[in-house]
């Protein structure tokens, strides 16, 4: 008869004995550690001090543009404006400017002994037909004696396709408007073209009160004064000689009921 099969043992296991424990770290070594913690730490923190000032005393400034602000557009029939900056370096002596396009033409150059730069009536007309259907970057830069660049700072400006077609008559207030509310007849109001390269002749002012003007269907009507109680209470208004004749408003045609 055939021996019955057994079932072969099965091997003993022998567990690992547990690795020892390391001792706990004494108060003096946990003071120690943390020390040299500090010290790397405070390291790695000088060290990005001393590249950061490094980096400054190389890198050349960027001068705030004052005016215009960055992304402005210009009409077709202003006159050329003054761009404005910041940058009273003792060592620079001229500042460089730069107008490029999105045209891929040749940059305009010119040059600035101190701010403000205005362009010429020829450049301005090239920059303006220039950035309509793109826009001109202008970068004034700062330059030394030895021709190095000091200070950098650029603006994006563009042009629009529609005119303002007609003269304004705007609002002049002193800054800031809290000091210019304590005495309204500071604030005065010119009329004239934007084309102008002059400043629009005062054409009103000496106002006792805030001043706005009324229209009617976009037609200029007149100028209405807030806020007088009787006249003996304020000086009157003065007019100044205006040399613009404003036109008579047409008359609108008269109402047909339905």
């Amino acid at each position: 008869m055939p021996r019955p099969l057994r079932a072969k043992p099965k091997p003993k296991h022998n567990p690992k004995p547990p690795a020892p424990r390391a001792p706990a770290a004494s108060p003096r070594q946990i003071k120690s550690r943390i020390s040299k913690w500090f010290v790397l730490v405070g390291c790695l923190v000088s060290l990005a001090i001393v590249a950061g000032v490094i980096f400054l005393l190389k890198a050349p400034g960027h001068p705030l543009i004052d005016y215009p602000a960055d992304g402005t557009v210009f009409p077709p029939d202003i006159a050329a404006p003054a761009f404005r900056w910041s940058g009273a370096d003792a060592d620079v002596v001229a500042w460089h400017v730069e107008v490029s396009f999105d045209d891929g033409g040749p940059a305009l150059q010119a040059t600035a002994g101190a701010p403000p730069w205005t362009p010429t009536q020829s450049q301005w007309q090239a920059i303006k037909s220039r950035s309509v259907a793109g826009a001109a970057t202008v970068t004034i830069a700062g330059l030394r004696g030895d021709g190095s660049k000091a200070r950098r700072g650029s603006v994006s400006i563009r042009t629009a396709k529609e005119p303002v077609g007609a003269p304004l008559f705007y609002r002049e207030v002193p800054l800031p408007f809290s000091e210019a509310v304590k005495d309204p007849s500071r604030i005065r109001w010119r009329f004239g073209s934007v084309s102008s390269p002059t400043q629009p002749p005062v054409v009103l002012d000496k106002l006792p009160d805030c001043g706005r003007d009324s229209r009617r269907r976009g037609w200029p009507a007149g100028c209405s004064v807030e806020g007088c109680a009787t006249p003996a209470d304020h000086p009157p208004c003065e007019l100044v000689s205006n040399p613009y004749k404003l036109p008579p408003p047409p008359v609108p045609p008269p109402h047909k009921s339905l």
